[in-house]
């Protein structure tokens, strides 16, 4: 059976129940290589769908990125915010479901997606359509999951062969976006306690043309 957004908010809050930081403070490693020389000399509108405790839009807010922070779960979304103000920034925090909100009406420059990881593949393949719809015209859309082979790892992650990526499911998904990178790596995960170990992952960067 599927989980409803309310039994996964509800999963998810618990999960971040704790004061310690899940996946950690600092950002995820495949996001900090690719936007290791961006600092935005204008406002540039960041979108984190699925960002947890908010790790990855603090970091951008620290590049001098505006960042939306979106989850379901309440208690993630209120350590983001404390964690951006004791950090010393501003990010927006939104309480909801990823599939739900009408993101073709908001345009990003940048749509993050790390380690978001949806019930079966059809949601996951609806989840990389519905967020990308949020890319401005030559926005960057930059992504990070697990690779289907991950369970074999146990180092974090869904058991679910269906909740997790292959190249092909990406580049099935992202038909409307120009592909700069698409591969699957091996490497060490150092992201908080649920995260740690050697692991499969899927990377991708793609750009919505001008």
């Amino acid at each position: 059976m599927i989980p409803t957004p309310k039994q996964i908010a509800a999963q998810w809050d618990r999960v971040y129940g704790d004061d310690d930081f899940v996946y950690g403070l600092t950002p995820n490693d495949f996001l900090r290589a690719v936007t290791a020389n961006s600092r935005p000399s204008k406002p540039v509108k960041a979108l984190l769908p699925g960002d947890g405790e908010g790790r990855n839009a603090v970091y951008l807010a620290s590049l001098g990125y505006k960042t939306t922070s979106v989850d379901l779960s309440q208690i993630g979304m209120t350590k983001a915010n404390c964690f951006a103000e004791v950090q010393g920034y501003q990010i927006e925090t939104l309480v909801g479901d990823v599939l739900a909100e009408p993101w073709e009406d908001r345009k990003f420059e940048l749509v993050v997606v790390c380690f978001l990881h949806m019930p079966g593949i059809e949601q996951n393949i609806e989840m990389l359509k519905t967020v990308t719809k949020a890319l401005a015209p030559g926005g960057v859309f930059v992504f990070e999951g697990y690779h289907v082979d991950q369970p074999n790892y146990k180092t974090g992650g869904p058991p679910f062969d269906d909740w997790l990526f292959t190249v092909e499911l990406i580049s099935q998904s992202l038909t409307d976006l120009e592909i700069v990178i698409n591969q699957e790596v091996e490497r060490h995960v150092l992201e908080g306690a649920k995260h740690t170990g050697l692991a499969k992952t899927v990377q991708v960067l793609a750009q919505r043309p001008e």
